[in-house]
């Protein structure tokens, strides 16, 4: 689930394999203006559809003109995109 705070979007819950497509939709329905900020800091279990989700709302944006960062990725999620090697291609929101 995505919930809006602000002007950031905070989701909630497990980012898997299994809740992934209905977050990709979630996301791509719900994220309004030219720049995004995502919030991780509610996510319990993780996986690596979560870097695929990642890209995938950077792709959809980016291809819209519009921006996206993440921010409160976690260990695992920083771990993850570290060890797949693509941890310069996921926009971190500066804090």
């Amino acid at each position: 689930m995505i919930r809006q705070v602000g002007e950031v979007y905070r989701i909630e819950g497990a980012v898997t394999y299994e809740t992934v497509a209905a977050l990709l939709a979630e996301g791509l329905a719900r994220f309004q203006g030219p720049r995004t900020t995502v919030d991780f800091s509610e996510v319990g279990a993780v996986d690596s559809a979560a870097l695929s989700l990642m890209l995938e709302w950077t792709r959809q944006l980016e291809g819209q003109g519009r921006s996206i960062a993440f921010t409160n990725l976690g260990a695992s999620l920083t771990s993850l995109s570290g060890l797949y090697g693509i941890a310069g291609l996921i926009p971190i929101a500066a804090q």
